[in-house]
């Protein structure tokens, strides 16, 4: 588990997949939208978010995540994608 704080786009270009793990974010504060194959999903503070492996995806907004993943979480397997 962990926290992560978001104010904008992230990433900024492209997209992003995490290839071995599956996560759940809980919106502590703030909101915005995961933008999966161009449609967007909105959440606001106090919703939680499933992200799927192997999902390219792209986070918008101002907010701050407590982010659950599982298996836990290496750099090896995060992936960025240009389009």
């Amino acid at each position: 588990m962990g926290i992560s704080e978001i104010n904008g786009r992230y990433p900024k270009s492209g997209t992003d997949v995490d290839t071995q793990i599956e996560q759940i974010w809980y919106v502590l504060e703030g909101s915005g939208a995961l933008l999966v194959q161009d449609e967007a999903h909105e959440f606001e503070s106090g919703d939680m978010v499933y992200v799927p492996k192997n999902q390219p995806y792209v986070i918008q907004g101002s907010m701050k995540l407590l982010v659950a993943s599982s298996p836990a979480w290496t750099p090896e397997q995060h992936k960025h994608l240009e389009r």
